[in-house]
């Protein structure tokens, strides 16, 4: 990967060098969120996209250099406190990720993905394809959580492990 920068443990990819994802951003650059005149995050395939790509790129890399594990936290995440980091690495099953009962999809700026697990690179697989193939534009919504859910309800099914980290998150701010 000629784009990536190793520094210590961290990575550095560069989206603007991801082939599919511009792909998408030109194919699709009108799905943006505008509605109607007025923005709206459930119609911005454009935005959530980015996220979507750096979740198949970064399992891409972390298999290749022998990663179990594929941590996804967004870039606007802070804690208060100092995270317990074997506590959030020990998942046990296939994926984790944050629910919540006041809204249908999760939080996705949390998710853990197990890499040695065939039914995790299919969920992977399966979200990026929504975005490569224009699928998500079938679905009532197209943003990442949304979409996220209901493919985590479709492969839960057919035996994916998911641990909801928060099953009884009343609010929105499932991450607290």
């Amino acid at each position: 990967f000629p784009f990536l920068r190793v520094f210590k443990h961290y990575i550095f990819h560069n989206l603007n060098d991801d082939g599919d994802l511009a792909i998408f951003k030109r194919k699709y650059a009108a799905h943006s969120g505008n509605v109607n005149g007025e923005y709206s995050y459930r119609y911005d395939a454009i935005k959530f996209s980015h996220k979507v790509f750096a979740i198949v790129g970064g399992a891409e890399i972390a298999s290749a250099a022998g990663g179990s594990k594929l941590l996804w936290l967004d870039a606007d995440t802070f804690t208060t406190e100092t995270p317990d980091v074997e506590a959030i690495f020990a998942l046990e099953g296939d994926v984790a990720y944050l629910g919540r009962t006041a809204i249908n999809y999760a939080e996705t700026s949390y998710m853990l993905f197990n890499l040695e697990s065939a039914r995790a690179a299919n969920l992977i697989k399966n979200l990026v394809d929504l975005y490569t193939t224009g699928e998500l534009f079938n679905y009532k919504e197209w943003h990442d959580g949304f979409l996220f859910s209901r493919l985590l309800t479709i492969h839960e099914q057919q035996g994916l492990v998911a641990t909801n980290l928060t099953p009884s998150c009343p609010d929105l701010d499932a991450f607290h």
